[in-house]
This record gives structure tokens, sequence and C-alpha cells, in this order.
């Protein structure tokens, strides 16, 4: 085997490992559609649906235009590369964008959850052995039923939680997200802060929750 065909041999096979990992990047992105907010904003799903679909169609081309003789030169297989080797930085740059927005997502899942004052719904988000060191009592909190009883006391009377900064991180099956919160509740509110820290099996579930008020000063 020549140089050349060498060459596009890899090429061809780097086409086909990339057009794999678009199609893994479209389901990640259908399930991810499934969470609460983004299921009814077709117009965001379609944008970034219709953008995996452009850059495997290009793939696609240029796999026809190898197969039909068209690439004579190495050169022109090193240039074809490049231009693949942008696409997928792009699609690394989209996947870890969309990343961070799950787990703000995540987040505002929990805080849906608080607004339906139902304790169990809250509790299911979290991990059957997660850890909560809530912002209203000293208790740690091990396990579903210490959190259930958590969330029963706080809930009984509305609560309101307003986002007031967030830092989500996303590394494989493990998300952090930290920032302040407030908590409204009986006409008063409470400055927090917080961090919560996800974990993946099936589903992201919360494995750790800690919050705090936050000190007046210092």
């Amino acid at each position: 085997m020549t140089d050349e065909a060498e060459r596009i041999k890899e090429v061809m096979e780097y086409i086909e490992s990339t057009i794999a990992e678009i199609d893994g990047h479209t389901g990640n992105i259908e399930k991810l559609f499934k969470l609460d907010k983004w299921s009814n904003d077709r117009s965001l799903y379609e944008i970034i649906i219709n953008s995996y679909e452009r850059h495997r169609n290009t793939l696609k081309r240029i796999q026809k235009m190898i197969e039909g003789e068209k690439v004579e030169s190495g050169l022109y297989t090193l240039s074809v590369q490049s231009e693949m080797d942008m696409i997928k930085e792009r699609l690394d740059k989209l996947e870890g964008s969309m990343s961070d927005s799950i787990t703000s997502e995540l987040l505002q899942k929990w805080i849906n959850a608080i607004k339906t004052g139902d304790p169990k719904e809250v509790t299911n988000l979290y991990y059957d052995d997660g850890i909560l060191l809530g912002t209203f009592s000293n208790k740690e909190r091990v396990g579903h039923e210490l959190i259930l009883e958590y969330f029963e006391n706080l809930l009984k009377f509305p609560v309101e939680v307003e986002i007031v900064s967030e830092h989500p991180h996303v590394l494989e099956s493990t998300a952090v997200n930290s920032g302040h919160y407030n908590f409204v509740t009986n006409g008063k509110t409470i400055n927090a802060r917080f961090s919560f820290v996800y974990h993946k099996d099936d589903e992201w579930k919360i494995i750790s929750h800690h919050s705090s008020v936050i000190p007046e000063s210092g």
C-alpha cells in the first residue's frame, strides 16, 4: 500500500469514527431535551440538531469524494483531515457548553421541585445514600429518610428559590454546581450559598448537597 493510500485509509477511518461520535452527541442532546425546561424549547433543539446534521453531511460528502477517487494527493487528504479536526473541535466546544447547561438545568429541576411543595418529589432527586447539609438544620443527613424529614419541615410553608449566581462544571459522569441562591419564605429572604454534586448512572442525581447561610461580613 502506497503512502497516499495509507493516508486516504486513515482519513476514511477518521471520518467513520467522527460520524459515530456525532451520532452519539445527537443521542445525548435528545436525552437532554427530555429535561423539563428544554423539552418545550423546540427552536433551540432544532438549531443544535441541524448543526450536527450539517457536520455529518459534510463528512458524508468527503467520503463520497474519496470513494469516487477524486482525492489524488496526500496534501489534499491532509487538508481534508484538517477540516475534520476543525469540525470535531467545534463539536467538542458545543458539547462542553451543553454539559454546563445540563448542570444548570439540574439546579432548575431542584428549584421546580421545591416550588411544588412536595417533599418526596424533592427527595427523589437525591441518591438513596446521598448526603444533605441543609441551610436550616445543623444535622448531617445521609439517605432518603433523613433528607425527606428535612424537606417535610422546610416545605410546611411555601418556599421560593432565586438563583443569584452559579458556577457549573461537568467531568464525564460527575457534575458540580456552586454559587449563591436566596430562599424566600414567610415574607423573609435568606441569602445562602450552595454546592451540588451530581453523579450519573442511568440518570443524573444529587450525591452531595451543602447549603448554608451567607455570613454578614468577611
